[in-house]
């Protein structure tokens, strides 16, 4: 039996929501962006960064490749490379919906980080962004643009991307790009340039697994997707990286320089920089005053019943005025399948005293799937402190996750999460290390056509807020009401939230609506509104918004006010306009952003 319960800011009236698990379910669906709370929503959002630049062939990505993206688990990746080996390769993208266990949901998600090489001959794909962000009354000087090109002959692939960022002086600010090879003898593939080691589960390679805060981050396996990292200048690595397999071993070696932007204070201690701005004199003399070098290995052995592996990774630091740092940091990762049963797990240590490490299991039977999660990173454990190889930058947390999925039938699906956490130590200026807990309970029901979910989302947690230590709670509800067309899907929402902490309360309520009407394969227009009142930042709301490169940006909602957008998008045999305009109306004024991108190639 799983009970939910939510109180609202404003009454002591108790909702109780509950569940009987008897079944189990076959798998689970991609991360519902609706129901995110504020640690969840800033979670996912640090991972819509991270997979900006990032695309993926379907016709060439392997299990792991598809892995990579966090709405894709290992049984609907598996499902994709089977239906493309008996199938051929895939035409278009809209040909992912013939695999089982794709909806247009998953592939609405996922379809801006995807892509379909040609059959044969070479291919060259440019995108072009540019994007007003708010009223300026200069108009240039506050644009972002955005310039990537792909070309690919065979089995070689270049990627070249440029990135002005508002008030920068110069036309390309960022200049990065790197050269992929596909399958060279004794080698499966071979990259040499700009690049990122990877997103998803390792302690080692992400920062995007120490809070569990879904079924969805739960992942048993290890991403070994590379690419190039955009949007974020401080975030790839200059190198060269290399994948082999012999047999069931597989290899991955890299060695790479970077240079980060640096933040150094009047007594000469320096550290990372991580906004990108180089407007003013000083941001530009901090630009890549710190430099890094990388050497990483890894090795695994494929099993009958799953993988084991082992990380080394030997980081150097050279902060601006300061001594070298070197850091050296070992890990090894496991999934173990058995019946109805995955056992998935990592350990790894940090300058040889600081070991974490995260270890889980899955399994289920008919209807029903359950995930156990367990994790614990010390104070210590950073391979470098704010570097792309940080689990977490510093550390100093423990967790315990657990969740479940029922399906009681074909119209109505249950999931119920709990996350306990806390910091292993007392930090900073707070004596006390904070202990918290956070429960999620989710409803989807199927009316005829129309689509209900009803989420609840508490979070309980010891704070320290202006000299005094208590307890802060925080609850949410949100329902959403999806009624699709041939033509159209209309989506409905209402959501209300309350916070409690030592020193006040607030309370929040917003609805909204999203519309997407599209006529052929060409023509599509997506609208949006939303209306809010949300008395404090504690109270705050997060909405999604389609964005002009196809996926969806987040928008906090706080304070008194209303937001609505439209983006409207084009396409051709060969080409795709994108074109976004949104504002947004407070009682401190009204912003507006306006965005547009152009995509063309040599093929359809």
């Amino acid at each position: 039996m799983i009970c939910a319960f939510f109180q609202s800011a404003n009454r002591r009236t108790k909702l109780t929501f509950i569940a009987l698990l008897p079944h189990m379910l076959t798998g689970f669906e991609p991360l519902a962006q609706e129901s995110l709370n504020p640690e969840t929503a800033e979670t996912y959002l640090a991972v819509l960064r991270d997979l900006d630049g990032q695309v993926i062939d379907v016709n060439r990505a392997n299990s792991g490749d598809l892995e990579a993206l966090p709405w894709f688990s290992p049984e609907l990746a598996r499902q994709v490379i089977t239906y493309r080996k008996r199938f051929g390769p895939f035409s278009r993208l809209s040909d992912l919906l013939r695999v089982p266990g794709v909806t247009s949901e998953v592939l609405a998600a996922v379809r801006p980080y995807l892509t379909v090489s040609p059959r044969q001959g070479p291919s060259v794909r440019t995108s072009l962004r540019i994007t007003r962000p708010t009223n300026h009354s200069d108009a240039w000087s506050n644009l972002r643009l955005y310039q990537r090109t792909v070309i690919a002959v065979r089995r070689v692939e270049g990627v070249f991307l440029t990135e002005r960022d508002p008030l920068e002086v110069r036309l390309a600010d960022f200049l990065t790009g790197y050269v992929r090879v596909a399958s060279v003898p004794g080698l499966r593939r071979l990259l040499a340039g700009d690049f990122r080691p990877g997103y998803g589960q390792g302690l080692l390679f992400s920062r995007h697994n120490r809070s569990a805060t879904g079924l969805e981050w739960a992942r048993p396996t290890s991403v070994r997707t590379v690419g190039n990292r955009s949007a974020i200048e401080d975030g790839a690595l200059r190198g060269i990286f290399a994948e082999g397999r012999s047999g069931r071993v597989t290899w991955t070696a890299m060695g790479a320089r970077n240079r980060w932007d640096a933040a150094i204070d009047s007594s000469g201690v320096a550290a990372i920089r991580t906004a990108d701005l180089h407007v003013t004199q000083t941001q530009r003399e901090r630009k890549g005053r710190l430099r890094e070098n990388v050497a990483a290995l890894r090795s695994g052995v494929e099993l009958p019943a799953g993988r084991i592996g082992a990380t080394f990774v030997r980081t150097t630091f050279t902060p601006a005025l300061q001594r070298v740092r070197r850091r050296h940091s070992a890990g090894m990762d496991w999934n173990l399948r058995g019946n109805r049963m995955n056992l998935f797990g990592e350990i790894a240590a940090s300058g040889g005293t600081a070991v974490a490490w995260l270890t889980g299991a899955r399994t289920g039977i008919d209807r029903l799937k359950l995930v156990i999660l367990a994790r614990r990173y010390p104070p210590g454990f950073s391979s470098l402190r704010g570097g792309p190889f940080s689990a977490y930058s510093g550390g100093n947390e423990w967790g315990l996750f657990a969740g479940a999925v029922w399906r009681a039938g074909r119209k109505t699906r249950f999931q119920a999460t709990l996350d306990r956490h806390g910091r292993v130590a007392p930090e900073g200026r707070y004596t006390l290390p904070p202990r918290g807990e956070r429960f999620a309970f989710e409803m989807r029901r199927r009316l005829g056509n129309a689509r209900v979910r009803l989420t609840l989302n508490t979070r309980r947690q010891t704070v320290a807020t202006s000299g005094i230590t208590g307890t802060r709670h925080q609850r949410r509800a949100r329902l959403r009401m999806s009624v699709p067309r041939s033509y159209a899907r209309l989506n409905l929402w209402v959501e209300g939230t309350g916070a409690r902490s030592p020193v006040r309360k607030s309370s929040g309520r917003a609805a909204g609506m999203d519309l997407r009407v599209q006529r052929g394969a060409g023509l599509r227009a997506d609208a949006w509104m939303a209306l809010f009142d949300v008395s404090h930042y504690d109270a705050r709301i997060y909405t999604f918004e389609p964005d002009v490169w196809g996926g969806s940006r987040m928008q906090l909602l706080s304070g008194k006010g209303r937001t609505a957008g439209i983006r409207i998008t084009c396409k051709g045999s060969r080409i795709r306009v994108l074109v976004r305009y949104a504002i947004k109306i407070t009682g401190n004024g009204s912003s507006n952003t306006w965005a547009s991108q152009i995509e063309f190639g040599t093929r359809k």
